[in-house]
């Protein structure tokens, strides 16, 4: 009876340490199978800093484009501003969107959300702009001067500057998502983490970008972003260079 009695607590003992084991097996199995998902979300570095530099192409294209309007005979200054101010908060609410949705690994995971925050104290500038020209259109004896318009905008334009400062100031750090995690030798830089083509592709879009402004010696701060990371990339070799 005694012998019985110890047998059935040795069985119940190892079906225990069976349920353990199949209960370990499957927690492994459960991490192993969630680490691609984790790195799936992760974005890719050259996607990245294409859309990186896209972004800052966008706003100057529209920088470009309110300078030749201002520019041109007979320009109603109050229309560009409000066109200008539109395109503005339209283009960097998109931005602020797509930039939500990247994730960087370490050292860089926080560069996203730096760019958002920084998008988003721009909007909030061109919002008021906007603002400011409507307030002018609706309260207008049909002629507000272009002085008027000029001292409205005027009164953001460093404001603005600051900002794009602070966006310049994020170009190292957006190349080096570039660079290849396992350092060079002691005489030789990192090399990219991308091959010569991808490498060649994105020195392609700088130039698509950004065209004759790349050449020009009183870049903005964008445009000079632009150069940073062009320059970089062509002083460090492809993966396979």
């Amino acid at each position: 009876m005694q012998s019985a009695a110890i047998e059935e607590r040795r069985n119940v003992c190892a079906r225990g340490r069976h349920r353990v084991k199949i209960f370990s097996w499957l927690m492994v199995v459960a991490c192993v199978a969630a680490l691609p998902a984790v790195r799936a979300q992760e974005t890719p570095p050259l996607q990245f800093v294409a859309e990186y530099l896209r972004e800052f192409s966008a706003i100057d294209h529209i920088r470009l484009a309110e300078e030749r309007e201002l520019q041109a005979p007979h320009q109603n200054m109050l229309a560009t501003c409000l066109d200008s101010g539109n395109r503005y908060r339209l283009e960097i609410t998109e931005q602020m969107a797509r930039m939500r949705g990247m994730r960087l690994p370490p050292p860089s995971q926080t560069l996203p959300g730096r760019l958002v925050e920084l998008y988003g104290r721009k909007l909030s500038l061109y919002n008021e702009v906007v603002s400011e020209c409507t307030a002018l259109k609706e309260g207008a004896n049909a002629n507000v001067s272009s002085l008027e318009v000029m001292a409205a905008v005027s009164r953001y334009n460093a404001k603005v500057d600051a900002i794009d400062h602070s966006l310049f100031a994020t170009s190292t750090q957006a190349f080096s998502t570039l660079l290849n995690t396992t350092p060079g030798s002691r005489n030789t830089p990192r090399r990219l983490g991308i091959t010569l083509a991808e490498k060649q592709g994105l020195l392609r879009q700088v130039q698509l970008e950004f065209g004759a402004e790349l050449d020009d010696d009183q870049q903005t701060y964008l445009v000079n972003a632009a150069t940073v990371i062009r320059d970089a990339v062509r002083a460090h070799k492809a993966s396979d260079e």
